[in-house]
């Protein structure tokens, strides 16, 4: 809870006094002459330098009587006095004229942060009464990292305090934007975009990221991905995401882009339960026709219940094949259909329509603190947190998609509808145990499922086909991970005189998870038609030209991964520092090292089969009578077993493959605070080893190995100078690496969509090698506010692109090292109240005061040199963007709170929001033979939020999101004439959702 009053603020003429704690002198020398000085100052400046004094008391409700809070900690954060609540719950302090906030704390109560003005010779009254919610706590296990706070103030005290150059979303702050996700919350921080469900930092895409939860590795249950896409992590588990656009030793190496670390809820401080149902609507989409078929019993929940396996019946009828699998996930065998035998899969390619319900969603969180011993501070115990949430959502979109060739000619020309039903299910379990304030574990398990049900319909023209070409894809996906971690931190060597102070802290934390996707039973059916009778959709003809068209495809991939990571950090020299105003010793570290070790090992197995079915009697039989809304007529067992179609599992001996990635590091850095300077040189050594194991698709009984390995050096330095307490100028540079993902040096093809390209990876990719530099200067203005502006210089040689391979058989995508890459950028965010408008006299009386905006903007240039050298490649541009980077980024959100008191015991909480976000034109798709490249253009995204808190723990919210509802809009350049084509357009529709949540 944050209450905040905007009110003056004149600067402090009274300030502290720091000895060093090994200075000497003469105490009571000292002492008179301070008081001599002090004495003239006082009575010569009286008039111009005065204080008053602050009174205040904190309580809370206990049904329904005023209960005070003896030894809460009040903070005052400008002058940094300190005070103790007494047993009536009172305190006072003497503060300079102007404008402080003050800070109040107390065990199992949500700490608020209040604004007042104090003016000279008055005594100030401030009551405040602390909420007595389950206060949600994450626990603060990183070394060397950004402590996890829910408000907006104390992620910018987070940003300010880092090492790095960080963003930082917290919970709160992704509700006020209207993130559902934390693949939508981190798209709209500094410089980053997202394509599709891939995230892009300053340009870079996917290869060029990394993800962490909890400071651990997270593994991608994708293939086509490195790092997991981020929307499968509801915002209802996270206490904040951090963005780490810079090197440091302790993170793995192989990125340059962002360091992307999810840090988990843990426990509640009280005996908690929160109940949330939610429902919503699509405009495009709710209450309409959906086209949909025959799944499992199951799918609402996201879950195959087995219906989509491979039927028995196919496997026990299989022969053996030639050559062994090089996994165990499908058997090695080949199947062909007999007449007469059944077809042996289920005649399930029909599909119908019904109405698209609205979207739900529902949530359950529970937890508490459980003290060993009777103390206020609970300084032993153990507390737990336990979350279960799932949602649901009906989408249906349509638009067009083309492809023109170099003398700007229509090759293939398509409208596409999509109706997709997806679902995601999260469950996470924490235990907390506090040892003592000093040593603490954390065990967590977190699990993840997704699915996505997609029917998908096109009509159109293809250059190879003299008639009009008409195809259905049905298609179930499911993605899951279960990560399991174990983290704990320990503290050595306390100072007697300052409890918050260790010389030694140790860090150690491990994983286990598992991850996969499964694609089973993607149906697929083409036909032909006459466009004069493209109504007549019983006058469709059987597509038996291509036999890999109509099929039957099913995929598979399972990851195991292991992590650990141990840190140590030891104060070699630190100062004991008397504060004149506050008293006692605060211990302020000097030299500090950190170092440590860290390991993952990851292997992945992966596999397809797809089974054909071969139309050419069928075909002839039917000619132009088939009904395509009554396929299971004609492709069932039936007319199998009299003949007119056999199906046949396609020989593909390279499908599988198993992958390898061992990462050792061990990694050192010294921090030296030097009055305003903050160095910290550090250096990582990384040693890596790399494989794929394949069978060799054109000489199945050779087995090919393909394997990149190497150890590295990555220096980095980081520079903090502090101008003043409220200006920062920071400057890092670094080398880091860029390894090849998975598929991208797996030698083998597939088929990325119906009539698409196909990609084969490349075996001879190198890593990459990246060189970074950042400066940054910042500015706090006041707490919770932020100004900051800053530059980025990227160096990539060797960089990993998308290249286009020239084959007989048309389009084939591989992955080359170019020459080398070039970006840079400029980053600015602005984060404020909007009191700043009115004069200062005005501000506290101001309704501005309850409004805050926050804006931030980015410009790139980005480019990549591809090498014209490699006669298999035959890119159109050897010099272009990089693919996915945009050329400016805006996002802005203005936001109003409001707590409003209804009794003297209940008040309620109203938040208001609207965020917008726009992007430049984007390297969509990469040209090859003098065909031009295709660019996404902007889209203008705009989101309303509103929430009411109400007293008794019930809340009410309401989304509006993608209100503008733009068109998506791909572009192609035009070759011949100049310009640009347009070659995609879609449009997503309106969500409005709809949310009640209690808390017990």
């Amino acid at each position: 809870m944050l209450i905040t009053i905007n009110l003056f603020i004149t600067p402090h003429c009274l300030m502290k006094k720091h000895v060093r704690g090994t200075f000497v002198v003469n105490k009571n020398a000292m002492r008179n002459v301070l008081l001599a000085v002090s004495g003239i100052i006082l009575l010569n400046f009286s008039g111009w330098c005065q204080t008053g004094t602050l009174n205040g008391t904190l309580f809370k409700m206990e049904s329904g009587v005023k209960e005070f809070l003896p030894m809460a900690k009040v903070i005052e954060m400008e002058e940094g006095k300190f005070a103790l609540t007494d047993d009536n719950g009172k305190f006072s302090m003497n503060l300079n004229e102007g404008e402080h906030h003050i800070i109040v704390r107390f065990v199992g109560l949500i700490t608020d942060t209040i604004a007042v003005n104090i003016k000279a010779g008055e005594i100030t009254a401030m009551d405040v009464q602390m909420s007595q919610r389950g206060d949600l706590k994450t626990v603060d296990i990183i070394v060397n990292g950004t402590s996890n706070g829910g408000t907006e103030v104390s992620a910018i005290e987070d940003i300010k305090e880092d090492d790095k150059v960080t963003n930082v979303q917290t919970a709160s702050m992704m509700e006020q934007k209207g993130s559902g996700d934390v693949g939508d919350a981190t798209k709209k921080i500094t410089g980053l975009s997202m394509v599709g469900s891939v995230l892009y930092v300053r340009g870079l895409g996917d290869r060029y990221n990394v993800a962490y939860l909890n400071n651990l590795p997270l593994p991608s249950p994708d293939p086509d991905f490195r790092v997991i896409p981020l929307s499968i992590f509801p915002t209802d588990i996270v206490s904040s995401v951090q963005v780490s656009k810079v090197m440091s030793p302790e993170l793995y190496g192989d990125f340059s882009g962002g360091a992307f670390n999810i840090t988990t809820k843990s426990f509640y401080d009280e005996p908690t339960l929160k109940l949330s149902i939610g429902s919503g609507m699509n405009t495009q989409t709710t209450f309409k026709d959906f086209q949909t078929y025959n799944g499992g019993k199951t799918d609402f929940f996201g879950f195959d219940d087995g219906t989509r396996n491979i039927p028995q019946f196919v496997v026990d009828n299989s022969s053996q094949a030639a050559y062994k699998e090089i996994n165990s996930i499908y058997p090695s065998s080949l199947y062909n259909s007999v007449e007469g035998k059944s077809t042996g899969f289920h005649d399930n390619f029909g599909t119908f329509f019904k109405s698209a319900l609205p979207n739900t969603n529902f949530s359950f969180t529970g937890g508490t603190f459980i003290p060993m011993t009777k103390s206020e501070d609970k300084s032993k115990g153990f507390g737990y947190l336990v979350l279960l949430s799932h949602d649901n959502a009906y989408n249906y979109s349509y638009g067009d998609i083309k492809n023109i060739n170099a003398q700007s000619e229509e090759r293939l020309n398509y409208h596409i509808e999509k109706y997709n039903y997806s679902t995601s299910t999260t469950g996470l379990v924490n235990f907390y145990v506090r040892i003592n304030p000093e040593n603490n574990i954390s065990v967590n398990s977190l699990y993840v499922n997704t699915s996505d049900d997609e029917t998908r319909e096109s009509w159109g023209t293809h250059y190879d086909y003299a008639r009009s070409i008409y195809s259905r894809r049905l298609t179930y996906k499911q993605n899951y991970i279960w990560v399991n971690q174990i983290i704990g931190t320990h503290k050595f060597l306390g100072h007697p005189d300052d409890k918050n102070f260790s010389r030694l802290t140790l860090d150690w934390r491990g994983s286990f998870s598992t991850t996969g996707s499964k694609e089973p039973d993607r149906r697929q059916f083409v036909a032909f038609y006459d466009e004069d009778k493209k109504e007549n959709f019983d006058q469709y003809t059987f597509m038996y030209i291509d036999r890999n068209e109509n099929h039957i495809f099913y995929s598979e991939l399972h990851e195991t991964e292991m992590a650990a990571k141990f840190n140590g950090q030891f104060v070699i020299l630190y100062d004991e520092v008397k504060d004149s105003v506050r008293g006692g010793i605060k211990v302020q570290d000097i030299i500090t090292v950190h170092a440590g070790a860290d390991y993952k090992s990851k292997s992945r197995m992966f596999d397809y089969k797809q089974y054909n079915y071969v139309l050419n009697q069928l075909a002839s039989n039917t000619v132009d009578q088939v009904d395509i809304y009554n396929i299971d007529n004609y492709l069932n067992s039936e007319v199998h077993d009299n003949g007119e179609f056999y199906i046949q599992e396609v020989a593909n001996f390279g499908s599988s493959y198993i992958a390898v990635l061992d990462v050792i590091g061990v990694y050192s850095d010294l921090n030296f605070r030097l009055n305003k300077f903050e160095i910290i040189p550090g250096v990582r050594f990384e040693n890596g080893y790399q494989s794929v194991t394949n069978r060799d698709q054109q000489s199945p009984s050779e087995i090919d190995k393909t394997v990149i390995t190497g150890g590295v050096l990555l220096p980095s330095l980081i520079t903090k100078y502090s101008i003043s307490s409220k200006d920062i100028l920071r400057f890092v540079v670094s080398k880091t690496l860029t390894r090849p993902k998975f598929n991208e040096v797996a030698p083998f093809q597939y088929t990325l969509f119906f009539a698409g390209a196909k990609a084969i990876g490349n075996p001879d990719l190198q890593n990459s090698e990246n060189y970074n530099v950042d400066l940054r200067y910042e500015r706090y203005p006041k707490p919770g506010e932020m100004i900051t502006i800053g530059g980025f210089y990227k160096y990539i040689d060797r960089p990993i692109e998308q290249t286009q391979m020239a084959t007989a058989s048309g389009q084939l995508l591989s992955y080359a090292n170019a020459n080398s890459a070039l970006i840079g950028g400029f980053e600015f965010e602005y984060v404020r109240s909007l009191s700043f408008l009115v004069s200062e006299e005005k501000r506290d009386s101001s309704f501005l005061k309850n409004f805050g905006l926050g804006f931030n903007a980015s410009y790139m240039y980005t480019r990549v040199m591809i090498d014209t050298t490699n006669p298999g490649t035959i890119n159109t541009n050897s010099v272009r963007p990089l693919e996915g980077a945009s050329p400016y980024l805006i996002n802005c959100d203005l936001r109003y709170e409001r707590k409003m008191e209804v009794t003297d015991s209940t008040d309620r909480k109203l938040m208001l929001a609207v965020a917008y976000n726009v992007f430049g034109p984007r390297l969509y798709s990469v040209g090859s033979n003098g065909i031009g490249d295709q660019y996404a253009q902007p889209v203008n995204t705009l989101n309303f939020i509103a929430k009411i808190d109400f007293a008794n723990n019930f809340s009410v919210g309401f989304k509006a999101r993608n209100i503008l509802n733009p068109t998506i809009q791909i572009v192609q350049e035009d070759k011949v004439s100049g310009g640009m084509m347009g070659v995609s357009a879609y449009k997503r529709g309106i969500d409005f959702s709809f949310s009640l949540g209690y808390s017990f």
